[in-house]
């Protein structure tokens, strides 16, 4: 299954810092998706082979199919430097490791040659506009030295004031919601979780994929996701851009529970109601493939783990995932937005409107784990939570047991 014949090879053009990537016939096997990448160093010779040295530079779009059958494919306007092509089969009926990638020999991209232009013949004009300038600094800076010793002239006082600017939180970011409504009040969680899209569109300023919710996904996602779940999903743990949002809950914690057990072990539980394929495959898939990388289970830039305090507790949050951070919602939305589009607390967005947490209010209330006391929610003020635990919750494992540092 993983054995295909194709050869690949680079031909860069310095004239026009290109370079063409060429495969001398087509596979054996006609794979569903591949992955084209380059690899590049500036300065020092790499290998594709094991593990490269250099940057990847994905020059294929993931969720595009490379064609083998075309001759080709150019990639233009490349700095100088070492590359390599590395092309790798993405198919469910691939082997558990995967199939095995064909690459390139190393090649050198070189500067283009430049022809020489004698110099200009010498003018006297920078010569005058430089003494002008440096006539006036002079002025400024003689003039700044006297204001600072006389603070007060003739009756003059000089003041100064800081000015904040608002640092505003960027372009919209693409985040991957993973979440499972298992378990016996799993109907009950999504309302909650449609709440929660709508804080993340508006507020957030997050572009959400919700592979439960066919209709979030443009149309080379949706297509992407119906011929291969699995490869889809490996296409967004590839790109480094893509957030990943998990939701620890009752489905996610017995979703968890499961995969740790041997394949003879599991037992299925059938609730009412819960069908749907891609929650019993690929929300195990995505956990499996984050605990098999330890690097991207704990990179805090990239995976978010956020809970919903009144309905559940800590007890539903997922093992070996990020561990040290942990986001409670809606107290920390405010802290999981700057985190989102990596903003620190100078970045002064405003908290959530009341009307944006209404709806999140009245799902969390409708379901039946929602801790509610003498008629009232529990759920702390937005302000002073992130004011007393700076946004996130902090925690450790000791023998199973969980402490909070707030």
């Amino acid at each position: 299954m993983n054995t295909w014949n194709t050869t690949f090879y680079l031909e860069p053009n310095p004239e026009y810092r290109n370079l063409y990537v060429k495969w001398t016939e087509k596979p054996v096997y006609n794979f569903s998706h591949y992955e084209l990448e380059i690899w590049y160093s500036q300065s020092q010779r790499i290998n594709c082979v094991g593990n490269t040295i250099g940057t990847p530079v994905t020059v294929i779009p993931r969720d595009k199919k490379l064609v083998l059958s075309s001759p080709g494919y150019v990639f233009y306007n490349l700095s100088s430097g070492w590359y390599c092509a590395r092309v790798t089969p993405r198919d469910d009926r691939c082997d558990f490791d995967g199939c095995q990638p064909r690459s390139s020999h190393t090649k050198l991209l070189t500067d283009p040659k430049e022809t020489s232009v004698p110099p200009p013949a010498p003018s006297m004009v920078p010569v005058v506009v430089g003494s002008a300038v440096a006539v006036v600094l002079a002025g400024i800076v003689l003039a700044c030295c006297v204001l600072k010793r006389c603070p007060v002239i003739g009756g003059l006082s000089v003041a100064y004031s800081k000015v904040n600017q608002m640092v505003k939180l960027g372009e919209p970011q693409v985040a991957l919601l993973a979440w499972s409504p298992y378990g016996p009040h799993g109907a009950e969680f999504v309302p909650i979780i449609s709440a929660f899209k709508k804080i993340l569109k508006s507020y957030s300023r997050c572009q959400v994929y919700d592979y439960l919710d066919l209709l979030s996904l443009p149309g080379e996602h949706l297509q992407h996701l119906l011929v291969s779940p699995t490869s889809w999903i490996d296409a967004l743990l590839a790109d480094t851009t893509v957030k990943i949002i998990l939701v620890g809950n009752e489905g996610s914690k017995l979703r968890q529970a499961e995969g740790m057990l041997p394949a003879m072990d599991h037992k299925h539980t059938h609730f009412p109601g819960q069908s749907n394929p891609h929650d019993s495959m690929l929300f195990p898939y995505l956990l499996r493939r984050l605990q098999d990388s330890p690097h991207l289970a704990g990179d805090y830039s990239r995976i978010f783990h956020v809970r919903f305090s009144d309905v559940s507790d800590a007890t539903a949050e997922l093992d070996g995932i990020v561990s040290w951070t942990r986001y409670r919602l809606p107290e920390h939305l405010r802290k999981l937005t700057l985190s989102l589009h990596g903003r620190t607390e100078e970045c002064n967005i405003d908290d959530p409107s009341s009307e944006m947490l209404q709806d999140l209010n009245n799902a969390l209330a409708a379901h039946p784990q929602n801790r509610i006391q003498n008629g009232s929610s529990v759920t702390k003020s937005l302000l002073n939570s992130d004011q007393t635990s700076n946004g996130t919750t902090n925690y450790r494992h000791v023998q199973s047991a969980t402490t909070d540092f707030t």
